[in-house]
C-alpha cells in the first residue's frame, strides 16, 4: 500500500470544500481587477465635439500658457473620462441685453454667467461619453470692469458626483491662485482640484496579492473552524460528572410583591435633527435647450 499516496488522497479528499472555496474567490477577484481596469481604461465615445479646450477671448493667456493648459487638459480628461473646458471672456454680462442675448432667467450677472456657460458647453456639443449632457464641466471667466466673475457648469456625470461643497471647493482652488494680470496659475490649479474631486477609484495592488489574499482568509478560516470543532467534540455537559449523567437540581422563582414607579418623560418640541448630506450637483437646473448642468460661480 501507497502510505503516501493515501494520504495525498484523504488530504484531498478532506479539504475539498475549501479548495472549491479559495478556486471561486480567487476567480471573483480577477474578475474584479479586470471590470476595474476596463472601467479605469473607458476611451471617448463622444467625436463630435471640437478639439479645442482653451478659449482665451480676453487674452489673458500667453501661447506657452495656453499650450501648457491644454496639455494638463489631456492629462486630466484621459484619468476622469470627462471634458474640462475654459473660457475667458471681457465683456458686460449683466443687464436686459445680456439677459437677451443669452437668453437669461434674469438681468443679474449670476444668471447671465450661468446661461453663458450651459449654452457654451451645449452648443459646441461637448461632453467625453455624448454630446448632449455628457460628462464634463466648463469654466468660464468673465474679467470686464466691476463684472469679475467665475461660473462653473458642469454636465452628466460631473453635475451628478460635484455637490454644492465639491464646487465651492474648486472656486476656492481659483481664487487662492488668482491674479489679473496672470490668471495662469490659477486655471491650473483648478484643472488639478478638478482631477483631485473626480478621478475614480482605481485597483492598484498586484494580481497575485488579489489572489493571495483570500486564499489565506480561506485557509486561516478552514483552521480555526476545525480547532473549534475538535474542541467542542473532546468535551461535553457530562464530561466531568460522575456516572456521566449531570443531576439537575429543582429551581423555582417565587413572586414576592409588586412596586410600579411613574415618573413623566419630557419631550422638545424642536424640529428634529439636521442633515447636512453631501449630495451630488449642486445648483441643478435646465440650460434653454433643455439639457440639465449643476455648477455655481462666484465674483471676483
Amino acid at each position: 500500500m501507497d502510505y503516501k499516496k493515501e494520504a495525498v488522497k484523504q488530504y484531498l479528499k478532506y479539504f475539498l470544500v475549501w479548495f472549491i472555496i479559495i478556486g471561486a474567490l480567487a476567480v471573483i477577484a480577477i474578475v474584479v481587477t479586470g471590470v476595474h481596469a476596463m472601467v479605469n481604461n473607458r476611451p471617448r465615445s463622444n467625436q463630435s465635439a471640437p478639439a479645442e479646450r482653451v478659449y482665451d477671448y480676453a487674452e489673458l493667456l500667453d501661447a506657452d500658457q495656453e499650450e501648457q493648459l491644454r496639455s494638463q487638459i489631456a492629462r486630466t480628461e484621459r484619468a476622469i473620462h470627462m471634458d474640462i473646458v475654459i473660457v475667458t471672456l471681457r465683456q458686460p454680462m449683466e443687464g436686459e441685453a445680456a439677459m437677451q442675448e443669452f437668453d437669461a432667467v434674469s438681468p443679474y450677472l449670476e444668471d447671465v454667467m450661468e446661461a453663458y456657460a450651459d449654452n457654451f458647453w451645449d452648443e459646441n456639443g461637448y461632453g467625453y461619453n455624448k454630446n448632449f449632457e455628457g460628462d464634463g464641466l466648463i469654466l468660464v471667466d468673465n474679467v470686464y470692469e466691476d463684472q469679475g466673475y467665475w461660473q462653473i457648469s458642469t454636465s452628466g456625470q460631473a453635475e451628478d458626483e460635484l455637490s454644492d461643497w465639491d464646487i465651492n471647493d474648486l472656486l476656492d482652488a481659483l481664487e487662492s491662485r488668482y491674479e489679473d494680470d496672470n490668471p495662469y496659475p490659477a486655471y491650473s490649479r483648478f484643472v488639478s482640484a478638478v482631477e483631485r474631486e473626480l478621478t475614480p477609484e482605481k485597483l492598484s495592488l498586484p494580481w497575485w496579492l488579489i489572489v493571495l489574499v483570500p486564499i489565506v482568509t480561506a485557509l486561516v478560516y478552514a483552521f480555526v473552524n476545525m480547532s473549534q470543532k475538535k474542541a467542542k467534540d473532546t468535551t461535553s455537559a457530562s464530561t466531568y460528572v460522575s456516572g456521566g449523567r449531570p443531576v439537575m437540581r429543582g429551581q423555582r422563582d417565587d413572586f414576592i410583591r409588586k412596586n410600579v414607579t411613574q415618573r413623566r418623560i419630557s419631550t422638545s418640541s424642536g424640529s428634529g435633527g439636521h442633515s447636512s448630506g453631501h449630495s451630488g450637483g449642486g445648483g441643478h437646473h435646465h440650460s434653454s435647450s433643455g439639457a440639465s448642468h449643476g455648477g455655481g460661480g462666484r465674483r471676483h
